[in-house]
């Protein structure tokens, strides 16, 4: 399908999918669950959590959609800076 006919999940799901294809060393997310409906943010958790599993670094905004995903499951360690 073309691109613009993708849902906002899909459009998310792909993105970020592909940026971990290239296995870059460091992401850095702006809440990648923000506006995704249950079945999206789980997917998009699953792509996350083979990332951290990985061993790659992820730094995500601390907002309250990723502190959310965090409680539901992410099994990657997760270290707070103030």
């Amino acid at each position: 399908r073309p691109c613009h006919h993708l849902s906002y999940g899909q459009k998310k799901r792909v993105s970020i999918a592909a940026i971990t294809a290239m296995e870059p060393e460091l992401l850095i997310l702006d809440e990648p669950t923000a506006w995704l409906d249950s079945k999206n943010t789980k997917r998009v958790s699953e792509i996350l959590d083979n990332f951290s599993k990985a061993g790659k670094t992820m730094v995500m905004a601390p907002r309250a959609a990723v502190s959310s995903w965090v409680r539901a499951g992410f099994k990657g360690s997760r270290e707070d800076r103030g």
